[in-house]
């Protein structure tokens, strides 16, 4: 179970604020209040797996690959 259904889990089966769910999770309590407000905007949509964004990686993949056959090739002979 994961933070969100042990929120959920929390909050309506044993009825406690989205602050001592928190606190009983571990987690702050204004991402319980955050994420208390979008289960009763849109149930589904806490337990959406997204896609995360951010700044794109530097190296692409050409790059990746060519230090991993490097150190193979260098550090790895037998």
């Amino acid at each position: 179970m994961g933070f969100c259904e042990g929120l959920v889990y929390l909050f309506f089966n044993k009825c406690l604020s989205a602050r001592a769910a928190a606190k009983q999770l571990c987690i702050h309590p204004r991402t319980a209040q955050r994420w208390v407000k979008r289960y009763f905007e849109d149930p589904e949509s806490i337990f959406e797996i997204k896609k995360k964004t951010g700044r794109p990686r530097i190296l692409g993949d050409d790059h990746e690959q060519f230090v991993v056959n490097f150190i193979d090739k260098r550090f790895l002979r037998v």
